[in-house]
């Protein structure tokens, strides 16, 4: 425990001595307050930090992420026999990694799923084992973006019972196209 808070003070100290070098004038408060503060909201988030952690390992005990290190990044792994990969798809894994327009494509894609996705059909067997891993990570982000969407729908202002249109469109990452909608609109004829 007090190896512990030994490590918390000089993590304390560091930060707190960072984060002056970078305000080197205040004129709202003396140095001191500043220092105070500073100390006071870093113990916060070094307090928060480690509750977050020992929740995330309540959670997920068992979860050893650094074998799924093939998924996050092939062109990176040097371990192969490590990630419970078949000797077949250890070789997949060292013709994808070795791969040089394979690794630009990596580079150039910001989204982990599109690039092994794009793959696909050179390496179905890796793909299919890196999509089972990443699955519940989307479909988890898009059960939260559509809860999300339903409060914001259901607000006090737009309380319709039946929002389905509306919450297809607001999670929808397509882009409408106005002109179109507008020019497909029939006009209402007066009487």
């Amino acid at each position: 425990m007090i190896e512990a808070s030994h490590k918390n003070s000089t993590a304390t100290m560091a930060f707190t001595s960072t984060t002056l070098k970078s305000l080197p004038s205040c004129p709202l408060a003396p140095p001191s307050a500043i220092f105070t503060l500073l100390i006071i909201i870093t113990n916060f988030l070094l307090m928060f930090s480690s509750v977050l952690w020992k929740q995330f390992s309540l959670y997920f005990k068992d979860l050893d992420v650094s074998k799924y290190e093939w998924i996050r990044n092939p062109f990176v792994v040097e371990k192969y026999d490590y990630f419970g990969l078949t000797t077949a798809e250890q070789e997949m894994i060292i013709d994808l990694s070795s791969d040089s327009t394979l690794k630009q494509m990596f580079r150039d894609e910001n989204n982990i799923v599109t690039f092994w996705l794009r793959v696909k059909n050179d390496f179905p067997t890796l793909t299919n084992k890196a999509l089972e891993i990443l699955l519940p990570f989307v479909t988890s982000y898009l059960c939260e973006t559509g809860f999300f969407t339903v409060a914001v729908l259901k607000t006090k202002h737009r309380s319709r019972l039946m929002i389905e249109k509306e919450q297809r469109t607001a999670i929808s990452s397509m882009i409408p196209r106005f002109e179109k909608i507008c020019a497909e609109k029939k006009a209402q004829p007066s009487h």
